[in-house]
Formats: structure tokens, C-alpha cells, sequence
């Protein structure tokens, strides 16, 4: 028979945040984190259920400057890959290793 488990979002909040997350919880843990690599997304919710979002620059923007009726504008045309990772935790002591796992395949590694 299966149970279904229901996470307290403290503990995962602190692994997230001692991890260099910024993080908020209310309906659903929503951690951001951006670097060189691009910026990652976590949502956890109460049922332990992960979505990871790594979205990464593929190459340089490219940009230029406009101006039309006397207004000027800047145009960046910026190229990115989206990788989106979905899973389960079982138990909350399980987040460090699911974080390595994610970040290894947010840098390309399987």
C-alpha cells in the first residue's frame, strides 16, 4: 500500500538556502539561483514533487540600438537552451543528492 507523504518546507528550505538558493515557500517551495551557467528554478510542493528549470545562454546576445519617431530604442536578441527535469522525493534528507544529480544534468552531464 502506497503513502503518500507530506513535506514540512522548512528543512528543504534551509538545505536550498545553504546551497546559495534564493527561496521562498508558501503554497510551494520556489528556489532561483543564477551564476555563469544561467539561471536554475526549483518548485517543490508539499507532496515532494520536484520541477527543475535550467535555462542557459547558447550564444552571445546580439544587440542593437533603434530609434523610430523620436523615441529611441535598444533591441537584445539573446539564444537560450531550456532543459526541465521533473521528479519525486521520498524523504526530505534526499534534496542534497537530488541538487548534485540536477545540477550535473543542467551542465550537461547524464
Amino acid at each position: 500500500m502506497k503513502t503518500d507523504v507530506y513535506f514540512q518546507y522548512a528543512p528543504l528550505v534551509d538545505i536550498l538556502q545553504a546551497r546559495g538558493w534564493d527561496v521562498t515557500a508558501y503554497d510551494e517551495i520556489l528556489g532561483r539561483r543564477e551564476d555563469v551557467l544561467g539561471v536554475w528554478i526549483i518548485g517543490i510542493d508539499h507532496g515532494g514533487r520536484v520541477r527543475f528549470t535550467a535555462t542557459r545562454p547558447t550564444s552571445m546576445p546580439q544587440g542593437r540600438r533603434l530609434q523610430r519617431n523620436y523615441r529611441r530604442y535598444r533591441l537584445l536578441l539573446e539564444a537560450h537552451s531550456i532543459l526541465t527535469v521533473t521528479t519525486k522525493l521520498r524523504a526530505a534528507e534526499e534534496l542534497p543528492a537530488v541538487l548534485d544529480q540536477l545540477a550535473a544534468f543542467a551542465m550537461g552531464s547524464d
